[in-house]
């Protein structure tokens, strides 16, 4: 069964969490949009921000391997996104917590 909180960093689809909340993929997303004005999509990767920004307080851990071990597809693709939700790049963060 899918947990935000525990299997945030693997591949998962809608219809996955779908499953897992006993419901379809339409009003899943519905769910989402009424409740939290956002996609499950946008939350899950939002919920992952945060879970980096934990994570980049541990100066033992590598900025790449923090991206993997959120689930981000690369690197780049982390700081990308990291950058519009952030407003800095990982490494700007780090070096101002």
């Amino acid at each position: 069964m899918f947990n935000f909180s525990t299997n945030y960093n693997e591949n998962i689809s809608l219809d996955e969490i779908a499953k897992a909340a006993m419901t379809s993929r339409s009003e899943l997303c519905k769910s989402f949009k009424r409740t939290l004005d956002t996609s499950p999509k946008e939350f899950l990767l939002k919920y992952r921000i945060c879970q980096s920004m934990i994570l980049l307080e541990d100066i033992s851990f590598r900025i790449a391997d923090i991206a993997e071990m959120t689930g981000f597809s690369s690197p780049s693709h982390f700081g990308a996104c990291f950058q519009k939700y952030v407003g800095c790049t990982p490494l700007q963060y780090r070096k101002n917590i």
